[in-house]
């Protein structure tokens, strides 16, 4: 009903008679030949001008809202049937201008919160993957995380080493205690020890540590990812929008189309007859009386 309101209180304002004057002559329709002095415009009492022109209107369309059912009734009464059905059609036709352009404002107020936000998650997104991209090309690793498996698994096989050189290593001493190669077996020991030590020092190190690099990294994906679930929401949240926006819109439904009489249904000739009459008669009958008392008051 508020909606409903909004478009009559148009369709009976100013602004409504400034659209109708660039779409119709509405001066030559409300001055038709067919209308009398008293009843045509401008009236003799009346300028021709604007204000006159609106007050007129206002006496010539008339709108009826039935608030229990929803319904409005416009109602154009002028000198020829098809002057009326014209004004009619282009008043419904301002009617729905002025619902589509309630229908955008209320887009883009409903649109526009949810696409600031899809907008600030856009930004969030792309510098999270300009810090990422930085990050790789100062490191000059894709995924850290895949250098740490592969340091750990050549460590591995460097204890692997170890541990099969220092059991050979024992087993000769067992077989032959002043066997040449113990010398060479233990020196390969002490390598063994020192590449593990160096390998340990590098996914643990500080400064450019693999170690480091790899919690940077994981700490830029995080944020890449919290960015693009933002980003996701976002755009569904938008989406949401823009569907309760075309479910709220509002338009001008025409349950009956504009018609004219198959006659005339103004002036009301024998109702102004009967005013007339009666004015008349209620006039000489209170002159009467008041010549009557005269009189007798003159005895």
């Amino acid at each position: 009903m508020d909606d409903t309101n909004i478009v009559g209180t148009y369709i009976l304002s100013r602004d409504a008679v400034k659209a109708l004057l660039a779409r119709v002559p509405l001066r030559e329709i409300f001055a038709r030949p067919e209308g009398d002095y008293f009843a045509k415009f401008p009236r003799l009492w009346e300028r021709d001008d604007f204000e006159s022109l609106y007050r007129f209107y206002l006496q010539r369309v008339t709108l009826v809202e039935d608030s229990s059912k929803g319904i409005s009734t416009l109602r154009v009464a002028t000198f020829r049937p098809e002057d009326s059905v014209r004004v009619d059609r282009e008043l419904i036709s301002l009617a729905e201008d002025v619902a589509n352009r309630m229908n955008l404002r209320a887009q883009r107020d409903t649109i526009a919160e949810t696409q600031k936000d899809v907008d600030d998650a856009e930004t969030k997104v792309i510098a999270a993957q300009a810090a990422l991209t930085e990050f790789r090309n100062r490191t000059l690793l894709i995924d850290p995380t895949r250098k740490s498996d592969s340091e750990l698994w050549t460590t591995a096989q460097l204890w692997g080493d170890l541990t099969q050189t220092l059991a050979q290593i024992r087993e000769d001493s067992l077989v032959s205690p002043a066997a040449p190669e113990e010398s060479v077996l233990t020196a390969r020991v002490d390598a063994l020890r020192d590449r593990i030590a160096a390998e340990r020092e590098r996914v643990r190190g500080g400064g450019e540590a693999l170690g480091k690099n790899v919690s940077d990294y994981e700490s830029l994906t995080l944020t890449r990812g919290l960015a693009d679930k933002s980003l996701a929401a976002a755009i569904d949240s938008l989406e949401l929008a823009r569907q309760e926006a075309r479910r709220q819109e509002l338009y001008i439904e025409e349950v009956s189309t504009p018609n004219s009489p198959d006659e005339s249904t103004e002036p009301e000739r024998l109702r102004a007859i009967a005013t007339v009459f009666v004015l008349t008669f209620s006039v000489f009958s209170v002159l009467w009386i008041l010549s009557v008392g005269v009189r007798e008051h003159e005895q």
